[in-house]
C-alpha cells in the first residue's frame, strides 16, 4: 500500500485449502481430569511461544515468500492487518521476520493501563493497572477532537498491556459521538511500533 499515492498493489495471491480456514468444532477440547488449575511440575511458558493455527501458518509462509520478492528496492517495515488479525498470535506470527504490526483490535478487547502506583516492597513489581474503560478513557490520553456533520470525533492514544500479550502495545482509540442522538461508537487501532505517530497509524 502506498500512503503517498493512496493506492494498494496486489503482489501475491493464493487459494487456501479447507484445512486452513476450518474452525475448530465445538466440544472438541478435552477436559483434563483431576483438580482444577495448573498440573504439578508444569513450567512457565513464554507468552511469545504461541501455537499458530493452520491459517496463520499459511499467512506466515506467504510472508516468508513475499519478502525476497520485494527485494532491496522496497523496505518493508509494517504489515497492516484487519480486525481478524488483531490478536496476540498474529503479532507473534510476523515478529520472527523483524516486522511491525498495524491492526484493528476487537472493540471489546480487554486492555489494561500500565500500573503507576507504589511498589509493594516485595516480589515482582505490579505491571497491570486498571482495565481500560472505553467510555471513560483517561483525559490525559486525549490528543485531538473535531466535528463534521454533527459527528464529534475524539482521538486518544496510550500504552496498554493486553491480557495475553508479553509486549506493551500502543493503541489509538477513535470515539465518535452523534451530537443529535448521543449514540457513541469507537474503533481501537494498535501498533507494535511504539514510536509511530497516531496520525500515521490512522492513515
Amino acid at each position: 500500500m502506498s500512503v503517498k499515492h493512496r493506492t494498494s498493489y496486489p503482489v501475491m495471491r493464493e487459494q487456501l485449502d479447507k484445512e486452513h480456514t476450518a474452525k475448530p468444532q465445538e466440544g472438541s477440547k478435552k477436559k483434563s481430569p483431576g483438580k482444577p488449575g495448573r498440573p504439578p511440575g508444569s513450567k512457565n511458558r513464554h507468552r511469545r511461544d504461541v501455537a499458530l493455527s493452520p491459517y496463520l501458518r499459511c499467512v506466515q509462509e506467504t510472508i516468508k515468500r513475499f519478502l525476497p520478492v520485494s527485494g532491496e528496492h522496497i523496505k518493508v517495515r509494517y504489515f497492516v492487518f484487519d480486525g481478524a488479525f488483531g490478536h496476540h498470535e498474529a503479532l507473534q506470527m510476523v515478529r520472527p521476520r523483524g516486522l511491525q504490526v498495524i491492526a484493528k483490535r476487537r472493540h471489546e478487547a480487554a486492555l489494561s493501563v500500565p500500573y503507576d502506583g507504589p511498589y509493594a516492597g516485595r516480589g515482582k513489581r505490579k505491571k497491570y493497572g486498571k482495565k481500560l474503560e472505553y467510555h471513560h478513557i483517561p483525559a490525559e490520553s486525549w490528543h485531538v477532537s473535531f466535528v463534521e456533520k454533527d459527528i464529534e470525533t475524539k482521538i486518544y492514544q496510550m500504552h496498554v498491556w493486553p491480557k495475553k500479550c508479553a509486549a506493551l502495545l500502543h493503541i489509538v482509540v477513535i470515539v465518535k459521538t452523534n451530537l443529535q442522538t448521543q449514540a457513541i461508537a469507537h474503533v481501537v487501532l494498535f501498533r507494535s511500533d511504539l514510536a509511530l505517530p497516531y496520525d500515521q497509524l490512522i492513515d
